[in-house]
């Protein structure tokens, strides 16, 4: 008789615990986002508040979502 286990879920990113808080994220390039994490979607989070170092210019911006696939390390500000 086999046993009718149900599947067990997904670990989750670390990073979601730290909903509402300010964290810098190092993307797998040399650019950089600082922001407070909201919420996420998928294999998704959404950052709001941010700005963007790294590239030609710095950037800001309101929101901004990143794969969590793309973030070599991330650290609490």
């Amino acid at each position: 008789m086999q046993r009718n286990n149900p599947p067990k879920p997904k670990a989750q990113h670390p990073l979601l615990n730290y909903r509402n808080r300010h964290t810098m994220i190092q993307l797998r390039s040399p650019v950089r986002i600082d922001g407070v994490v909201k919420e996420t979607s998928g294999n998704f989070v959404r950052l709001e508040d941010c700005t963007i170092t790294g590239t030609a210019n710095d950037h800001s911006a309101s929101e901004v979502w990143i794969d969590l696939g793309t973030i070599q390390h991330w650290h609490l500000v």
